[in-house]
């Protein structure tokens, strides 16, 4: 279903066009995020934030709009029929996450279970629409084909790359930063193998990103709120999938986990660190990797630029690995997972010298 709907050559979408209209997104995204700040949907701090004053965290409505007319404008005047018909599906399903967050964001719909049901519902959507794994490569294993069991383990994924924003979304900058590095080194992967309406796809994603930062980094102005990090992580989740299409044996399937590398180590071994404390893992939190760093001492810049080098030196990585044979491309995780335990040791024991959870 995926395969057959991507690749097609966009002649008459011109560079020079296609500049113009990404610029016109960036400049409509931060017009969108500027004029939310004017709308008092306030985080208060508590306990578990971050932030020592009330700031708007409205701006995901602003990344949710841009991305909406971006695609819009893309699918109604260039992008062929069934790819047309893939971005419908994401639409409606990124909706309905934004709608949860936003609603989550004014708490009239907020918890974990509502959250997770318009998580799961928003999910479904893509399912429906044909957008699932069908199978990936694995080295020295051969192509491993999913079936009927791609239906389950493409909405485990999305679900978790939809929390794994959102848990990440805890300092200025750091969610929409490496968003928009991760999905622009995609953009040009997505030319380098041909596949033109997902470079677009990839690009419109990072537009809405950048406008929003010029008002969340350096300081943040306003924050994306569940609205914008769990419309961001659905729109990973499920460009990872799409991405896995693009080959006959999904062999770039690691692709967007080794962009988000960083992330779903963070969130994994936070997870496991708490769930050995027999703390409730449903419930907010400040122990974060990243969350521990920044109460060392370490201001909001630093830690979120840390996270912005690791993001680009990551996405050369990937670049690189796409030169070699499909059995050596997932090694590049043995040094990532290196450099990534080092942080995870650096940061747990001077945390646990300074009592810090």
């Amino acid at each position: 279903m995926i395969r057959s709907c991507l690749g097609a050559s966009l002649s008459t979408f011109s560079s020079l066009g296609f500049l113009t209209g990404w610029l016109c997104l960036v400049i409509i995204s931060a017009a969108a995020t500027r004029l939310m700040i004017k709308f008092r949907v306030l985080a208060i701090p508590n306990a578990r934030s971050s932030h020592a004053t009330a700031v708007p965290s409205s701006g995901g409505v602003g990344i949710y709009l841009t991305v909406l007319l971006g695609l819009g404008v893309f699918s109604f005047l260039y992008a062929e029929s069934d790819f047309r018909s893939l971005i419908f599906f994401i639409l409606v399903g990124g909706s309905i996450l934004a709608l949860g967050g936003f609603l989550d964001d004014i708490e009239l719909a907020s918890g974990f279970r509502a959250k997770l049901g318009f998580q799961i519902l928003g999910s479904l959507v893509v399912l429906i629409g044909g957008i699932k794994f069908d199978s990936i490569y694995l080295p020295f294993f051969g192509v491993i084909e999913f079936g009927w069991a791609g239906y389950p383990l493409s909405l485990i994924w999305i679900i978790g790359m939809t929390n794994v924003l959102n848990f990440m979304d805890g300092l200025d900058g750091i969610a929409g930063g490496c968003t928009a590095i991760a999905m622009t080194f995609l953009s040009v992967i997505f030319l380098s193998i041909g596949s033109f309406d997902l470079a677009i796809f990839s690009a419109i994603v990072t537009a809405s990103s950048l406008g929003f930062l010029f008002f969340n980094f350096p300081k943040a102005r306003i924050f994306m709120g569940d609205c914008g990090s769990q419309f961001l992580g659905f729109l990973v989740g499920v460009t990872a999938i799409l991405l896995a299409g693009t080959t006959n044996d999904g062999a770039l399937w690691f692709i967007v986990p080794l962009l988000f590398v960083h992330f779903l180590f963070d969130t994994i071994c936070t997870f496991i660190r708490r769930w050995r404390r027999g703390e409730n893992v449903t419930q907010g939190h400040r122990s974060h990797l990243y969350q521990l760093l920044n109460r060392l001492g370490y201001s909001h810049q630093f830690v979120s630029t840390l996270h912005f080098l690791f993001s680009v030196v990551v996405g050369i990585s990937a670049l690189f690995v796409l030169t070699l044979s499909v059995d050596l491309r997932m090694g590049i995780f043995a040094p990532v997972g290196v450099i990534l335990f080092i942080y995870l040791v650096v940061v747990t024991r001077t945390s646990n010298k300074s009592h810090l959870k």
